[in-house]
C-alpha cells in the first residue's frame, strides 16, 4: 500500500513540474517575468513527490486544479477536451492523495 502512494505521488508530480516547466518558458517568450507564480506552482509538486506536507499540498493543489477545470469550458473558442480531460484527472489523483496521505516511503509520513 505504501508503495503505491509512493508511485501516485511521483506519478502526479513529475507531469505538473514538466508542465510548470513549459509554462515558465512560455511566460519567458512572451516577456512576462512571473517569478512569484513560478516558485509557488513548483511548492506543492515538490512537496507532494518528497512526501513532505503531502495532504496540504495535495489540497493546493486542488485548489489549483478547479481553477481550469472552470475556466477550460468558458474558452469556447480555444476549448480543448485534453485539457479538461488531463485536469480531472489530476485531481481525482490529487484528492486521493489529499485523503490517503504520503505513506511511510516520504520524508515526513503522514
Amino acid at each position: 500500500m505504501d508503495l503505491s502512494k509512493l508511485i501516485l505521488r511521483v506519478s502526479l508530480a513529475i507531469p505538473q513540474l514538466i508542465g510548470i516547466i513549459n509554462s515558465w518558458l512560455a511566460l519567458q517568450e512572451m516577456g512576462v517575468d512571473a517569478t512569484g507564480l513560478k516558485v509557488v506552482s513548483a511548492i506543492a509538486p515538490i512537496l507532494i513527490m518528497l512526501g513532505i506536507f503531502c495532504r496540504w499540498a495535495a489540497g493546493f493543489y486542488v485548489i489549483t486544479l478547479i481553477i481550469p477545470i472552470v475556466i477550460t469550458p468558458m474558452m469556447i473558442h480555444h476549448f480543448d477536451s485534453n485539457m479538461l480531460t488531463n485536469s480531472i484527472i489530476y485531481l481525482g489523483v490529487a484528492f486521493t492523495l489529499m485523503i490517503l496521505g504520503s505513506g511511510k516511503y516520504a520524508i515526513r509520513p503522514d
